[in-house]
Formats: structure tokens, C-alpha cells, sequence
């Protein structure tokens, strides 16, 4: 007799198609694959209603996004109890720490793997969070980290960030890069045929960097840095997808540099409109500043065939260093930042072709190779009782 596979409870954020962040990607698309790789799944999120259900995939929304704080947290609570009781549930993966908390002591009783995003106080205190509301995220982090047994990291860096700042044994952290939905990012158009589905001039130089408008994301450095860029390539435009709370600051640093021509918010950008984003582009970057395990952003960027420079910040350099080392850029400033766009332009700065971009990115970062990874650490989790 076949035995059933394993169920494995897994406690989201948001859902992706509602809300578009790196987070909520990875929680979509893990969930999406792991069935495949060995792990029905019965996933708890926000959400306007329940979502989705597949062969070996159920996702209940336990609460709405509007639900006020403290009775989100007790319905979250309630439904992952009457899954765990009515539920062969063997394992639970955990994505973010707040709705982590609210069963930390199930915890106790229940292997659990953590998915480390990143660290949420710090993040809060670069946006300049108030001390209190850093104060209660840092307390809610240390009490929950103590209970997983094992907690996925995106990088090598953010294991680091877990060993240093949280205190995390090196012994329960493993490194799983995410992942990209290859055939997603896969499109017929070339870069004019998507420039003209876009609007994008057909003739510009153009650079894209798609980012949620926040401090750590460096898009104010990216501006600067394209002021200088202006000098030696005057007819660049830089594309800037997304939103955030920096809307307004960004505009007012684009119209203070007098960079109205040369500078383009396009506002959230629609998910099937990223593939031509990114194909139209000569070339992506992600200037990010602080706190970047990973940045999905570049991979997507690469499967589109389209080379992406990097700051050397967080994860970064670890996505791209073996396609080429000259992918990452030499600082986090816009100095930095103008110089790699602009030996890019002049073809000081050779970088992989499309092609190259594309079969790299497919054979080390396809869903199917991550979550099959994913699925053998939980399988080992398991495996140690």
C-alpha cells in the first residue's frame, strides 16, 4: 500500500496575487510546487476570501486583511488549531513571526521550520519605525526563534544575520535560495517589440529597477547616481516600478535634479507586464542599500534574459557571483551605481548574453529544484523525530 504523503501546515502573510511582494511570491509559489516534491500543503493566510485549492494544496484564509490586529491574531490562531485536529498535519513551515507567535507554543509539540525573510525590528528601524513598535517586533523575535527546529535562510548572509543577531545555532539554519517561475518570465517578444507593447521609445537606453519605494532599497541613491549617468549617456531613461511609502520623496528628488526626462515612476507595474519590463530593458539593477537576503527582483530580471547589476548588499552578490562577478558593483553609492551603468553603456562592462542570463537562471533557480530541496529538509526534519 502507497503510503499518503505528509502534511504540512504552512502559516503565510498575505497572498501574492493580492499583495505583490517578495514574500508573498515565495509563499505562492512554495506552496504551489511542494506538493509535487512530497508535501501536501494546507496554508493559512490573509486574504479577501480562500484562494485556492489543487491536488494536495488547500488554502484557507483565516482572516481579512482589515481584521483588526489583535482578533487576526486569535482567528489565526483558532484556524490552525482545527487544522492541526482535523488534519494529519506532520510539520509546520512558518513565514513571518508575527502570525508565528500566536502558536509558538504548538511549537513544542509540532517540528516546525522557520522561512527566514529577513529580520523584521531592523527592518522596522530602517523605516523608521517608532521604539515601541521595534521594541515589541524584537520581543516577538526572540521568543519565537527559540522554538523552530530548523530555519530556511535565502542566503548565506541572512544565516549570518540569524547567528549574529538572534543567536540561532549554526547547526539548525540551512541555505535554500528561492526560486523563479521560469515559464513565467518567458516571452516571445525581443526587446523593440516589447519596448513598443510598452511604450518605452524604441531607440532609448533604458535601465529598470522594479522595488517597493522604501529607505533600504537605495532608489534615492539610483536617482543621483542616474544624475551622473546623464553626463556620459544623455539620452538613458531609468524606469523606476512600484510603490511605497518614498512616492513623493523620490518625485521631489527627480524634479530636483532636473531629471523629469530621464527618470520614469511607473507605478505598480501589473504582473503580466513584468516579463516585458524586464525584456525591454538593456540592462536591470538593484541598488539596495541594507537588509537584501536575496532580491527576487534579479531573478526574474535573469530569466528574461536580461543582465542585472547588483549592489554588494546582503544575498545579492550570492544570486549572480557565478554567472559573473562583474554583475556586482563596487559600493552601494550613486558613485558606484553611475559608474557600473555608465562602462556598461560604453561596453567597458561585458556581461552575459541573454542566453546565458536565461539557461543560468532555469538550471539553478527553477520552483521545481527549490522546492525539491525544500522538501528534502523537511523530510530530514522529520526524519529526526
Amino acid at each position: 500500500m502507497t503510503s499518503m504523503p505528509p502534511d504540512v501546515l504552512q502559516i503565510g502573510a498575505r497572498w501574492f496575487p493580492e499583495v505583490h511582494a517578495g514574500l508573498e511570491r515565495y509563499y505562492y509559489d512554495l506552496t504551489r510546487h511542494l506538493p509535487a516534491a512530497g508535501f501536501n500543503v494546507r496554508g493559512l493566510v490573509l486574504a479577501q476570501s480562500s484562494p485556492r485549492v489543487a491536488p494536495g494544496l488547500e488554502i484557507t484564509a483565516y482572516a481579512r486583511p482589515d481584521t483588526f490586529i489583535g482578533k487576526r491574531v486569535w482567528q489565526l490562531r483558532r484556524a490552525a488549531q482545527a487544522s492541526l485536529n482535523t488534519r494529519r498535519v506532520s510539520l509546520i513551515g512558518c513565514h513571518y513571526a508575527l502570525y508565528g507567535f500566536p502558536i509558538s507554543d504548538i511549537m513544542n509539540t509540532i517540528p516546525t521550520v522557520f522561512h527566514f525573510h529577513g529580520p523584521w525590528s531592523a527592518e522596522g528601524q530602517m523605516e523608521r519605525n517608532s521604539l515601541p513598535a521595534r521594541w515589541t517586533k524584537r520581543y516577538i523575535e526572540q521568543s519565537l526563534y527559540r522554538r523552530p527546529v530548523a530555519f530556511v535562510v535565502l542566503s548565506q548572509a541572512f544565516g549570518e544575520t540569524l547567528r549574529r543577531t538572534y543567536g540561532i545555532p549554526e547547526e539548525r539554519i540551512f541555505v535554500i535560495p528561492g526560486g523563479v517561475d521560469i515559464a513565467r518570465f518567458e516571452t516571445d517578444l525581443d526587446q523593440k517589440a516589447s519596448r513598443r507593447a510598452l511604450g518605452f521609445d524604441e531607440a532609448r537606453p533604458l535601465v529598470v529597477t522594479i522595488r517597493r519605494l522604501v529607505h533600504r532599497v537605495g532608489i534615492e541613491n539610483l536617482i543621483d547616481g542616474i544624475a551622473d549617468v546623464v553626463k556620459k549617456v544623455p539620452d538613458v531613461l531609468l524606469a523606476i516600478g512600484g510603490t511605497g511609502p518614498l512616492e513623493q520623496e523620490i518625485r521631489d528628488q527627480i524634479e530636483q535634479r532636473n531629471l523629469a526626462r530621464n527618470v520614469r515612476l511607473l507605478g505598480s507595474v501589473p504582473e503580466e507586464h513584468l516579463p516585458l519590463v524586464y525584456r525591454a530593458a538593456d540592462i536591470s539593477i538593484v541598488p539596495s542599500i541594507a537588509l537584501e537576503g536575496f532580491g527576487l527582483t534579479t531573478l526574474e530580471s535573469l530569466a528574461c534574459g536580461t543582465p542585472v547589476l547588483v549592489t554588494p548588499v546582503g544575498g545579492l552578490p550570492e544570486v549572480v557571483r557565478d554567472l559573473s562577478p562583474d554583475l556586482v558593483l563596487s559600493g552601494k553609492a550613486a558613485p558606484a551605481l553611475a559608474q557600473g551603468l555608465i562602462a556598461f553603456f560604453n561596453g567597458t562592462l561585458r556581461l552575459p548574453d541573454a542566453a546565458a542570463c536565461a539557461v543560468y537562471t532555469r538550471q539553478r533557480f527553477g520552483w521545481p529544484t527549490i522546492a525539491r530541496r525544500v522538501a528534502n529538509l523537511y523530510a530530514k526534519v522529520l526524519a529526526n523525530g
